[in-house]
């Protein structure tokens, strides 16, 4: 690019002569204007890329010479900072209603006079290229959507940040949102309503930025920001809940008004990367961690990076593990809670990790279901599992088996038929098979989904299934809808067993569990009990099953048969 011209306007000649010694090694083309007046005819000339306003000048003021600038249709656009030694809020307050765009004060800094200086006239020009839109490369460099800046000219913008940040220079701030919602807009109402949205957003942002501040967006519902994080700490916060505001205010596209959330991650330089692809990927880890953690907004640490690191080595382990017949199913024994005959088994995930050893699925499920392996993984312990109740039922076992599925199984669309197929290969009796489901999952899915979870509840059931709700009483549930799920079975959860029996309202709790079971035909099961104490509560207030340390903790199927499958009896001689 050629080099930017500004335009200092001013009436003391040593202040304007002041800036130009101060940004002279910068190489701008610089001009001089001594009045408001001279000032507007070579602005109207020479099409400056940032004008230097100063505040108090005798004639035409600078709030004149501002009004006149953005009345004029060739100079509305053109940057302005108004220049003074008054710090005041009123004059900020009354320079930015008449048009400034900025606002510095005297003395001057030269790092922040510079700095402010290359970001205005850098963005000034590659806007005045975006309105042109007849240079080559222009897809290279700018979003077809928003006309905002891709990654390809942030990142470059940044370099230069840094290269001349490197010596003393400001400190700058990346910000990474992320807008949900689109996903939805663009399936309901197409993809050409979601890119006005888009464009609507990127123009929000953009109004709402300091001028020296860059925007751009890195594709899909990702946008970044630079800017500086010379602030206080009361002050950037401010500058997230206001970046907040303007992406979630309700949006009106043609007829519809739609509204969106977002998220966002920070990371700082020279804290937190030296290069804009380190700044601009620790911004985006920090953003994808307030996701997880249900937060709005979260700095970088080096803890993030670890964990997010850490998850994606697990994530590709898995899908490595999954395809190499890593994953094992155990069994933990469900027993009559008066007689202590076992009655049948869940199925439970472990994972042999050939280097971590035997993985519990309090490590991986979870990640599973946010990667979106909880399909396969699913999957392969339902099939796992079948196949070996098939040949326990060969044995002569009587017992049921439960399995857990996870309400992304269970609303995908060909959950049903995988199903049938499981069990039509293994040969498995469908009776035999009890599917869980959590509390959360079947009740939180019940509205507003495309799969009507009481219909495939009624499905599986009409399959000849039986149906448990897990982890029952931390949930949404509601006296009214559990009358009208076609479920068999109710799991307590184990929080309100482990309390059990000298908490009273654990205790209050769990029989009204229990006597609700019972008001609906259902049975009970009691997971985790761990004392003796707590099987003669349970007992005592009618609930008929239980799972639990107390006999016995998840087993290797073969060890799972060798105590609890009855043998077959031998031949007659």
């Amino acid at each position: 690019m050629s080099t930017s011209t500004l335009l200092i306007i001013g009436d003391e000649t040593a202040a304007r002569e002041t800036m130009v010694a101060l940004l002279e090694p910068e190489d701008y083309r610089i001009l001089q204007a001594g009045n408001g007046n001279d000032g507007l005819a070579i602005a109207l000339r020479e099409r400056p890329d940032l004008v230097f306003l100063d505040l108090t000048m005798p004639g035409m003021d600078s709030y004149g010479v501002c009004r006149r600038l953005r009345e004029s249709p060739e100079l509305a656009e053109m940057p302005v900072v108004m220049v003074s030694a008054l710090d005041d809020a009123q004059s900020r307050a009354d320079g930015l209603e008449a048009g400034a765009d900025d606002f510095i004060t005297k003395p001057f800094e030269r790092t922040e006079l510079r700095a402010r200086t290359r970001s205005i006239t850098r963005l000034n020009r590659y806007r005045r290229l975006l309105e042109q839109d007849e240079r080559p490369g222009f897809l290279a460099r700018f979003d077809p959507v928003t006309h905002l800046p891709n990654r390809r000219l942030m990142e470059e913008h940044m370099a230069e940040l840094l290269r001349k940040a490197a010596h003393n220079g400001p400190r700058l701030e990346v910000i990474s949102i992320y807008i949900h919602g689109l996903h939805r807009i663009n399936e309901v109402f197409g993809h050409a309503l979601g890119d006005e949205v888009l464009r609507l957003i990127g123009e929000r942002l953009r109004e709402s930025l300091h001028t020296s501040d860059m925007l751009a967006r890195l594709g899909g519902g990702e946008f970044i920001i630079l800017g500086s994080s010379d602030m206080p700490e009361d002050e950037s916060a401010r500058t997230v809940r206001s970046i907040r505001q303007v992406c979630e205010r309700p949006l009106q596209v043609d007829e519809q008004v739609l509204a969106v959330s977002c998220s966002m991650g920070v990371a700082l330089y020279p804290d937190d990367g030296a290069t804009p692809e380190a700044l601009i990927q620790h911004a985006e880890t920090a953003r994808i961690s307030a996701e997880e953690s249900g937060q709005t907004c979260r700095y970088y640490s080096a803890n993030i990076n670890a964990t997010s690191a850490d998850s994606f080595r697990l994530e590709v382990e898995l899908r490595q593990g999954l395809l190499n017949g890593e994953i094992e199913v155990f069994y933990q024994p469900i027993l009559e809670i008066v007689s202590g005959r076992c009655v049948g088994a869940e199925a439970l995930a472990r994972w042999r990790h050939p280097q971590r050893g035997l993985v519990l699925p309090g490590e991986f499920i979870a990640m599973a279901e946010e990667s979106g392996l909880i399909q396969g993984l699913g999957h392969e312990v339902l099939r796992q599992a079948c196949t070996q109740a098939r040949a326990w039922c060969d044995r002569g076992w009587k017992g049921r088996l439960s399995v857990n599925i996870s309400a992304r199984q269970f609303h995908d669309d060909g959950c049903l038929d995988r199903l049938r197929q499981i069990l039509d290969e293994t040969g498995l009796a469908p009776s035999v098979l009890e599917l869980e489901l959590t509390e959360t999952a079947v009740m939180l899915s019940r509205a507003g989904q495309a799969t009507v979870p009481l219909d495939k509840l009624a499905s599986l059931r009409g399959m000849g299934l039986r149906m448990a709700i897990d982890d029952f009483g931390t949930g949404y549930s509601s006296l009214g809808r559990l009358k009208d799920m076609p479920v068999d079975t109710l799991k307590i959860d184990r929080s309100f067993i482990m309390h059990l029996p000298d908490d009273g309202r654990a205790a209050s709790l769990t029989r009204a569990v229990i006597d609700l079971a019972r008001i609906f035909a259902m049975d009970t099961i009691a997971e985790g009990v761990e004392t003796e104490a707590q099987r003669i509560f349970l007992s005592g207030a009618g609930c008929n099953l239980f799972q639990g340390f107390l006999v016995s903790p998840p087993l290797p199927a073969a060890e799972f048969e060798t105590r609890f499958i009855p043998r077959a009896p031998a031949a007659a001689s």
